[in-house]
């Protein structure tokens, strides 16, 4: 707001006024018309008459110029100049008080510091100036974003969901806000991918008993006994770890291998049993065929399967004295 703006709100309306000798009285905006009235005021023009109620208007009423009508006040902007009164952005000011608020944080904003928005031509590089200007760090190792420990997120994936935030310009705290609600989407859906691949496995583990039936017991040993001699400790880890030891599919692999490597071999539990529906002259005819055989297992101690050998004619030996 320029200084001749502000004198010419707070100058006398009367032209004649401004100009006399000494003369405070005249119908000033912020000044009744004869407040203050000396020398100058009496040697004045006279007062023009009132045009509503036909008389002069006097120091008992101030108003009498100010106003078209009794009780209405007139408009500020009548003090400017013809140019100044028809400005629109002077029109949502009802009055000076108003106007001077307005002033007054129009200084303020002018001396804070201002971020020019680039053009719809910018290059990335000018909105780069932008985004480093609303805080966002000058290297990505600056970028100091945190990822919920309950999410298990590849540290690859973390790096590169760092990198390129900033390489888009996105601030640490929006980046902050998206890390977060990525975690939280990230830990959901892991539990309820856990869930559903319980029930599954279980639904899984149900069919398979009903098809083994009865011997569900007997075909999972003989499963684990083969996982027992011929896995090492790395492979069973493995397997745990990833599920893979509920899985029916190999269960059945490894029971079908079982059931061939341990046919003779009565299973209870994953253990050699103490008896079973063999008779021991049955079980002394299985004993016989292993003994006629150098190249079985039973007598190759470097043989993967030697120690279930061992087992089996321990178990068989148990059966021919089981009377």
């Amino acid at each position: 707001m320029s200084l001749k703006l502000w004198t010419n709100i707070l100058q006398d309306n009367n032209p004649d006024a401004a100009g006399g000798a000494g003369g405070s009285s005249g119908g000033g905006l912020l000044t009744p018309s004869n407040a203050g009235g000396g020398s100058g005021a009496s040697q004045g023009s006279a007062s023009p008459p009132n045009s509503t109620t036909g008389g002069q208007a006097t120091a008992g009423n101030p108003g009498a110029n100010t106003s078209s009508k009794q009780g209405t006040p007139q408009d500020w902007r009548l003090g400017l100049p013809a140019e100044l009164q028809e400005d629109a952005t002077l029109r949502k000011f009802s009055d000076v008080p108003s106007l001077a608020a307005a002033y007054i944080n129009a200084q303020k904003l002018i001396g804070a510091e201002k971020i020019a928005i680039p053009g719809k031509h910018a290059s990335d590089e000018d909105w780069m100036g932008v985004y480093k200007k609303l805080g966002l760090p000058e290297k990505v190792e600056e970028y100091d974003i945190k990822i919920n420990e309950s999410a298990t997120l590849d540290e690859n994936f973390v790096k590169s969901f760092k990198e390129n935030a900033h390489k888009f310009g996105i601030l640490p705290g929006q980046a902050q806000k998206l890390a977060d609600w990525f975690s939280e989407i990230n830990t959901t859906a892991e539990g309820k991918f856990m869930e559903e691949n319980k029930v599954k496995q279980q639904q899984e583990i149900d069919g398979l008993k009903a098809e083994w039936g009865k011997n569900f017991d007997a075909n999972l040993s003989r499963a684990k006994l083969v996982l027992k001699n011929f896995a090492d400790k790395d492979t069973l880890q493995y397997m745990e770890d990833t599920g893979l030891m509920n899985d029916v599919r190999l269960a059945k692999l490894f029971a079908g291998v079982g059931a061939k490597l341990y046919k003779e071999t009565p299973i209870v539990a994953g253990d050699v049993a103490t008896s079973s529906t063999m008779s021991p002259q049955e079980a002394k005819k299985s004993v016989d065929t292993i003994m006629a055989n150098p190249n079985h297992p039973y007598f190759l101690k470097e043989h993967p399967g030697h120690k279930a050998a061992v087992a089996e004619v321990q178990g068989l030996f148990a059966q021919m004295f089981a009377e």
